[in-house]
């Protein structure tokens, strides 16, 4: 387990100053811990319990939902409010909407403890939606800082401008940068600030010196009202306006349907008086759902326009219109079994599932389309007399599709098999030109034919 505390200085990091990340790295499945499962048969004597249990286990793996559901309860201590994703879908979410879940509500205004009042009331009321985890409202007001009050009576009867208290108070408190020392290409600023012994508390702060006109140093604590206040621990502003942020993830459910649920439950709210809105303020729903119903509403468009082409197509294929609605029956059958895998395996619809249901589609039609192919090359200019005929013919036209299959398979083994023999032929024959056209003692190397080469007689 790794992790990292603040942010980096960047003003595109849309991380808080106080965000903690932590990367929890699982071990593998097989070593996660078991459960026990209660089953009927489990007070039964172990004769009769053992042979059973091969079939229905009596332990299971703790699954993932379980472990997150650990780690949040584990993670619930004050002050720190958690939330578990993946760690690219993280940084993805926020990049794309600022939040640091997989959706949320922003909350527009002009005052925010107002915002952060109704984001309270907000996340109340969100934990009533089946399906919702991790909700989390921004803690706005809260952080403490130190606030300096210019009494300006009491500078002007020391002879002090406004100015040199406020030169004074940031050069002390904050610091401020005289001048740049140069050494090479390397530029560091010369920072002047009083030291963290005088400035580390309200006393200390105090007793910081101001001079006056006539050069006597007056403490700041006889210039000024130092005090502590509550204020904003961040300030996000959209539109014009300060906005807060409600956060949430769903599990076991799709998002969009999720935030559908949520927004019903608040306009009830609002309605009951649960909900308490002021004047000029409202919220609105983002995250990475909106992806999804872009995506729905261009197939809202782009399927019916698809289905429309695919049925003009085969009404020009086939010049009957009622085969169309046939092969539409299957693409129907193959979707409500997709549905059906779907609640079985407990995957909730999203976009990459609804391009999967399009691949579907069009695998279906092409089916389709192949066995009407042969069926009409069957039935076309044949009279049937009874079912038997008719189941006859469907069996030829399956017959006859698969053995069109083998043949193509054939005929493409045959075609490869005369290629390979026609370049084993021609190798062949390129072998014995070279052999012909070679003169004798082409065999040995260079060196060697002077000494082969036939001697003169003496």
């Amino acid at each position: 387990m790794v992790g990292k505390i603040g942010r980096a200085e960047s003003a595109l990091d849309p991380a808080p100053i106080g965000m903690m990340e932590s990367i929890v790295i699982f071990k593998p499945e097989s070593q996660w811990r078991t459960r026990p499962v209660e089953r009927v048969f489990s007070d039964w004597p172990a004769v009769f319990r053992t042979p059973l249990s091969w079939v229905w286990p009596e332990e299971r793996r703790i699954t993932k939902q379980e472990i997150l559901a650990e780690l949040q309860e584990k993670t619930a201590i004050p002050g720190v409010l958690p939330t578990w994703l993946q760690p690219i879908q993280t940084r993805l979410v926020m990049l794309q909407t600022g939040f640091r879940a997989m959706m949320g509500v922003k909350i527009y205004g002009s005052d925010l403890r107002e915002i952060e009042k109704v984001g309270l009331q907000i996340e109340q009321l969100l934990r009533e939606v089946p399906g919702a985890t991790d909700i989390v409202a921004d803690r706005i007001v809260g952080k403490p800082y130190i606030q300096i009050e210019i009494d300006r009576e009491r500078i002007a009867r020391y002879g002090v401008n406004v100015r040199d208290v406020q030169d004074v108070i940031e050069i002390a408190l904050g610091g401020m940068n005289l001048m740049e020392s140069v050494e090479g290409r390397e530029r560091y600023p010369i920072r002047i600030r009083l030291a963290r012994d005088f400035r580390e508390d309200l006393e200390a702060i105090q007793r910081i010196n101001v001079p006056s006109s006539t050069g006597a140093q007056v403490p700041l604590a006889q210039l000024a009202s130092i005090s502590t206040v509550l204020g904003a621990q961040e300030i996000k502003g959209e539109r014009g306006l300060l906005v807060g942020y409600v956060t949430m993830n769903t599990r076991d459910r799709d998002e969009v349907s999720v935030v559908q649920d949520a927004e019903r439950v608040l306009q009830q709210a609002l309605k009951d008086g649960r909900l308490t809105l002021p004047p000029g303020y409202y919220w609105e729903w983002s995250g990475q759902f909106e992806n999804q119903v872009r995506a729905t509403k261009r197939m809202q468009i782009l399927v019916p326009i698809t289905l429309g082409i695919m049925f003009v197509m085969l009404y020009l294929g086939f010049s009957r219109w009622w085969i169309a609605p046939l092969i539409f029956f299957g693409v129907l059958v193959s979707a409500s079994g997709g549905f059906i895998m779907l609640a079985l395996w407990g995957v909730n619809l999203s976009v990459a599932v609804w391009v999967g249901f399009l691949v579907l589609f069009g695998v279906v039609d092409d089916d389709g389309v192949v066995i009407s192919t042969y069926l009409e090359g069957v039935f076309k200019d044949r009279t049937f007399t009874s079912k038997r005929e008719i189941r006859e013919a469907v069996i030829e036209a399956g017959v006859l599709t698969d053995a069109k299959s083998r043949a193509a398979a054939i005929k493409a083994k045959a075609d490869e098999v005369r290629a390979k023999a026609a370049a084993a032929m021609e190798k062949a024959a390129a072998d014995s030109a070279q052999a012909k056209k070679a003169q004798p003692g082409d065999e040995y190397p260079p060196m060697l034919k002077p000494l082969l080469a036939p001697q003169p007689a003496s």
